[in-house]
């Protein structure tokens, strides 16, 4: 029980968890850590964490959400999932902390958190098959959770889905160089993906969903220092 009590060693833990999941590329081996995400609930009384352990350090077969008090950590409860890692990829839970993103070969699915149950599936293009072989393994999120951005499978494009009705807001085209990351804003208009460009600098772009046009792009050097004064809204 240490590692509910001890919240700095736990944050160690998952720190070092989420690098070696990073580096993980197959398959089978994408949700074999200990503990592999952490959120806290809408109120913060709640730490929520997703493990594959129970009893005495023992593995379990499928996903497990626990529960804990976010300043004694004493147990709350958990959540046992019903997911077969071979065929469904956890993508992250939700801003506030009621569900957790599911990916799996008919789309993205909504899990709520304490009762395991899907609420709905939305439809995702141009998936991977196995779909467990989707990169990179987190769905970006804007913070109020209403919009998700996914890379498309081996194809320069970006799509924005609204995870309450699964339309899709946006297709955006990326230049045919490396991609690199991508985020959206709070509000889900604009999309930032930054792509690796030329002479030792990336380029960030900024793309508006409401107007369907790349609004702005910002260089920014490997070294780490804007080459622009303007500021980025």
């Amino acid at each position: 029980m240490t590692i509910l009590t001890n919240l700095p060693r736990l944050s160690a833990v998952l720190f070092a968890c989420f690098f070696a999941w990073i580096a993980i590329t197959t398959p089978v081996q994408a949700n074999t850590v200990g503990i592999q995400q952490i959120t806290f609930n809408k109120n913060s009384t709640q730490i929520l964490y997703l493990t594959n352990r129970f009893g005495e350090g023992q593995r379990s077969p499928t996903p497990i959400i626990r529960f804990i008090h976010s300043q004694s950590g004493v147990p709350l409860g958990a959540t046992k999932l019903h997911l077969n890692p071979q065929k469904q990829l956890i993508m992250g839970f939700t801003p506030d902390g009621f569900k957790l993103a599911v990916l799996e070969d008919r789309g993205l699915s909504i899990v709520n958190n304490q009762t395991g149950q899907t609420v709905r599936t939305l439809p995702v293009p141009n998936l991977p098959s196995p779909v467990v072989r989707y990169r990179p393994i987190y769905a970006i999120t804007n913070t109020s959770g209403t919009q998700q951005v996914f890379k498309a499978n081996q194809k320069d494009l970006l799509h924005v889905i609204h995870t309450g009705n699964g339309k899709l807001l946006a297709t955006i085209e990326l230049p045919s160089r490396l991609f690199r990351t991508s985020g959206i804003s709070e509000d889900g208009r604009l999309v930032a993906y930054l792509m690796r460009g030329d002479n030792r600098q990336n380029d960030l772009h900024l793309y508006d969903i409401y107007t369907k046009q790349a609004k702005t792009t910002l260089y920014i050097p490997d070294t780490g220092k804007s080459q622009m004064d303007a500021p980025f809204y």
